[in-house]
């Protein structure tokens, strides 16, 4: 939506710059000598910066996600109790502290930079429509224009300022929403990690097997899984204990085939998961998370 907006405030901005520097050339060709010098370094400020800012939010995502992890734990109602009873909220709310007063220190040199930058273009094209305004006024106490002409370029010039000023920004704004949707491209994509489905239907006995199965998270240096052998026979009922990040539910996330595990393998009911149809296999399992 906010790329479509921009979009759209282009396009009506666009033309109303165009409009708008046709009737203060006619009446002032040296306009072109403010809107030039002064809007073109400022569109390309706004551009730098806008990729700037799109590599910095690469940088910054996964801090983003760790306070979004903590406030949803410290006012989240379904993690609230848990929260409480395990004594978590103040190490959550320190932590959510440090992240927050980096990402705030970011952005205040971040705003800064912008307040200033707009600050500057719009002290120099208003001196520079004021001179100007100074030239127009001549020119009617010359008799060359009306006064109706001066009484027209100063709203035209204040119009011109503030449209350019926001078309800039729009520019700037689609320029880092294209970057993002070049991520969107690349994760669209992504080929499947799976390997290619099996085909076979499992007979629907309930039998588990797993040997010497290991797995390791993509940027992990630690394997989640390492060396797992479980046999679980029809109609048996398993409970897996540990603590948090032992594995439990990566494992039953390897038994369901959401994940290829890196070593060992798993079978169903005798017959190797990568052999089984995907679409069967996960209609055979029932998979309830905490």
């Amino acid at each position: 939506s906010t790329l479509l907006r921009d979009l759209q405030t282009i396009c009506a901005d666009g033309l109303q710059v165009a409009v708008a520097a046709v009737i203060l050339m006619y009446l002032e060709p040296l306009v072109i000598v403010v809107m030039c010098p002064f809007a073109l370094p400022y569109l390309f400020y706004r551009w730098r910066t806008a990729k700037v800012r799109y590599a910095e939010e690469g940088q910054w995502v996964t801090r983003r996600r760790w306070t979004r992890y903590f406030v949803s734990h410290l006012t989240g109602q379904k993690s609230a109790a848990e929260t409480k009873l395990l004594g978590l909220g103040p190490l959550f709310l320190k932590r959510f502290r440090e992240h927050m007063t980096q990402l705030r220190d970011r952005d205040r040199v971040r705003y800064r930079k912008d307040f200033a930058s707009s600050s500057v273009f719009t002290f120099l094209t208003t001196v520079g429509f004021y001179v100007l305004f100074g030239r127009v006024a001549l020119q009617v106490v010359g008799g060359v224009l009306t006064v109706g002409d001066i009484v027209l370029y100063a709203g035209v010039a204040t119009r011109l300022r503030l449209t350019l000023e926001r078309l800039i920004a729009a520019i700037s704004g689609v320029t880092e929403q294209a970057l993002h949707l070049g991520n969107l491209k690349t994760f669209l994509q992504e080929p499947p990690r799976l390997s290619s489905d099996g085909g076979l239907i499992p007979s629907g006995r309930g039998e588990v097997e797993l040997t010497d199965v290991s797995f390791t998270y993509p940027g992990s240096g630690t394997p989640a899984l390492s060396g797992v052998s479980l046999h679980i026979k029809p109609g048996e009922v398993v409970a897996l204990v540990g603590e948090n990040g032992a594995g439990k539910t990566t494992l039953i996330r390897l038994i369901a085939r959401l994940y290829e595990a890196d070593k060992g393998s798993i079978r169903l009911d005798g017959v190797d998961v990568k052999d089984l149809s995907i679409d069967h296999l996960h209609q055979s399992i029932a998979f309830l998370s905490q």
